[in-house]
This record gives structure tokens, C-alpha cells and sequence, in this order.
């Protein structure tokens, strides 16, 4: 296979650009796959770039979070991604990446098929998350490490096959999700355009438990009474989009194999928890089961249950 003429296209940011970990044996629509690898170091601020292939038509777009942290913008809807998730989106959207410090995303373009009659959901939403710590996210995300790993040697129909098997699996996930019933997190809704830059900020001082409305309101110069009315206007509150992402940090940081030395209690203060009796019964209200039980891999069949917060 030849490696594709056209250059690498920087990307803003200190030590950002994209990098083709493996080239496309043809083009997409005629079943070639070419994996793009964008590593950015955009400071704790983070910045937005475009998505590499966002606003193609007829693709989707599979983004696997290696290191750091980001949130995805797609057709109003905002993703906030830790390492090892795994965002689909449809390239029909118009999408952004937000990176905050070090950052490394893993992107296959997968052409529509065909037909789609065999895939698990004929329409996909713009844009859907699958998390890292849950099983089909381990599964996913090693098949995607795999295929990145044999592309160069396998042939047009086989990719086609991993193709289908790959968009497949991840609408399988995703419908997984929704055939349980479970509410949209805060973050997926379409919000007010004021209430992004807020998100924004609370993510990037999720951390410090001293976080609290007043102070974001102060940042972007609104009155806690007007930061409290556009959290109501998607459904939730403040103290419910903080909660539900600190959990959702933690949650990943005790499926996370390199963290097994760390303690459960050290995991809930660095996301900004203040009390570990508090975090525990958040813990189980949310997905079901104690943290130690998560961690130990003794999580319910319907755990990770996503906005309960």
C-alpha cells in the first residue's frame, strides 16, 4: 500500500497536528480505512479545533480518547471524553474538539454501507459516547487498537467486514443505552449557547471542591440566579452537572487498570469530592453498586446508569 500524497495538516496548539498511523488502501466510499491520530498539547484552557473529516458526507466518524481529556461539540450537543472512551458521530454534523493539557485522539472514518438493514440502529444520533469503563468500551476499544495494528496487511473486503463488525458494535452500545431506558446526561443536551462556556469552565475547575456558583457566574460576569435558570432550562441544575461529572471521573479512574495502586477515597478527592461517605452513597445511587464493587469488577449488568446523579 502507498502512503497517501497529501501532507499532514498541523492543528492549532503547543505540539498539536494529526498523524496517519495507517494509510487507506483506496479511498473511503470504495472501502479503504485510514486511522488519524491527533495529539495536541493545547494548555489547561484547552482550545477548539475541527475534527478530522467532520462535515463529509455519508461517513461516520469513531474517536477513541487515548490520553487526557476533551469535550466534543457536535450539532449542540457537548461530550465531554476520558481516556479510553469512544465518541460515534455522523459527519453530516458539524463537530469541534475542546482538548484541555495533553491530549490523544485515535479517528476512523467508516463509510456508510451500502445497505443498512443489518446494522443494530438505522439512525444513529449525531452524536452518542460509549465509556471506557464499560464492557462493550473495553471491547470496542481494543478492536479499534487492533484493526489500527494489521490495516496494512489486510485486503479490501476484510476491511469492509471489520467496518461493518466495528459501526456495529458501536450502535450496538449505543442502542444498549437507550433500549434501557436510561435519562440523557445533562451534557448531551441541547443547550442554551450561553450555558456552553460555563460547562466549559466547571470542567476545567471540576477538581477543587471549593466550586460553587457563584464562582462561575463571577467568570463569566452573569448573576447566579441567571447561571442557575439556564442549567433549568436543560433539565437539571448546577449541583446535579457537577455531581454527575465528578462521578463520571472517578467512575473511569476505578476501571482504569493503571490506577488499581490508587486509593478509592484518593480517586474521589482529586475530582474535587470533600467526604468519603458522601462520594459512596453518590457512588451507589448512580450506577448501582458500591465503588469497591465496581472496581473489583463486580458491577450489576445495569450499572453505568448515566444522568442519575
Amino acid at each position: 500500500m502507498q502512503a497517501p500524497s497529501a501532507p499532514d495538516r498541523a492543528l492549532p496548539g503547543r505540539d498539536a497536528g494529526q498523524r496517519r498511523v495507517a494509510p487507506a488502501a483506496e479511498p473511503p466510499s470504495a472501502g479503504g480505512h485510514e486511522f488519524i491520530e491527533v495529539i495536541g498539547d493545547d494548555g489547561e484552557e484547552g482550545r477548539d479545533r475541527p475534527l478530522p473529516g467532520a462535515g463529509d458526507h455519508d461517513h461516520y466518524l469513531l474517536i477513541l480518547q487515548i490520553e487526557g481529556r476533551c469535550v466534543a461539540q457536535v450539532a449542540g450537543s457537548r461530550v465531554p471524553l476520558a481516556a479510553g472512551d469512544v465518541l460515534l458521530i455522523d459527519t453530516n454534523a458539524a463537530a469541534r474538539l475542546k482538548a484541555f493539557g495533553r491530549s490523544r485522539q485515535l479517528c476512523l472514518a467508516l463509510p456508510y454501507p451500502p445497505s443498512r438493514q443489518h446494522l443494530s440502529t438505522r439512525d444513529p444520533p449525531p452524536a452518542g459516547a460509549i465509556r471506557g469503563g464499560s464492557g462493550i468500551g473495553v471491547a470496542l476499544r481494543s478492536l479499534l487498537l487492533a484493526m489500527r495494528s494489521i490495516t496494512g496487511i489486510l485486503t479490501v473486503r476484510e476491511q469492509q467486514g471489520l467496518h461493518a463488525a466495528v459501526l456495529d458494535l458501536a450502535l450496538t452500545a449505543l442502542g444498549a443505552e437507550a433500549a434501557r431506558g436510561q435519562e440523557p446526561v445533562p451534557y448531551r443536551l441541547e443547550a442554551p449557547r450561553q450555558l456552553a462556556p460555563l460547562q466549559d469552565t466547571i470542567e476545567h475547575w471540576l477538581a477543587d471542591p471549593s466550586l460553587c456558583p457563584a464562582r462561575v457566574a463571577a467568570a463569566h460576569g452573569i448573576s447566579t440566579r441567571q447561571l442557575h435558570r439556564l442549567f433549568r432550562q436543560v433539565g437539571t441544575s448546577f449541583s446535579e452537572f457537577v455531581r454527575h461529572r465528578r462521578l463520571e471521573h472517578c467512575r473511569d479512574d476505578l476501571a482504569d487498570p493503571g490506577l488499581r495502586g490508587l486509593p478509592m477515597t484518593e480517586i474521589a478527592f482529586r475530582w474535587g469530592f470533600s467526604d468519603s461517605s458522601h462520594f459512596s452513597r453518590c457512588f451507589r445511587a448512580a450506577y448501582g453498586c458500591t465503588a469497591r464493587d465496581f472496581r473489583a469488577g463486580r458491577q450489576p449488568r445495569m450499572t453505568h446508569a448515566e444522568g442519575r446523579t
